[in-house]
């Protein structure tokens, strides 16, 4: 086990190789710290030196940085097919239903109006609450 003071020596040399300010690193199976492996993300250089140090993660090859932006533009292209598909079924518009405020909480002007709307209705069209 590392002392602390090699721990940051391990982290900082490990910072010292890495080519970018950001760089990808990929998960590795360590069910122990409840990390899968596989998964690749791109991080600043200190954090990726840090994953690596702890053991986490690898430096990412070049396949794998590929299928990580790959993976990314499927993203972007689904969920700009959802938001198209959300603005047609919704006119591009927004619907915000508020809870109506109690009459008592209502300025007197807004009063007057809300009494002079709710006697304006015919019988049986009342809001039920």
């Amino acid at each position: 086990m590392l002392s602390m003071k090699q721990y940051w020596k391990t982290v900082s040399d490990i910072e010292q190789t890495l080519p970018d300010e950001f760089v990808f690193i990929t998960s590795v199976d360590k069910s122990s710290l409840g990390v899968t492996g596989g998964a690749t993300v791109e991080a600043s250089r200190r954090g990726a030196a840090e994953a690596i140090a702890r053991g986490s993660h690898r430096p990412a090859s070049p396949a794998e940085v590929d299928q990580y932006w790959k993976n990314e533009e499927a993203k972007r292209t689904a969920y700009a097919a959802a938001e198209k598909v959300r603005q047609e079924n919704n006119g591009g518009t927004r619907v915000v239903i508020m809870q109506q405020p109690a009459a008592a909480e209502l300025p007197v002007a807004v009063k007057a109006q809300t009494e002079q709307t709710q006697t304006d209705k015919p019988a049986g069209s009342a809001a039920k609450r």
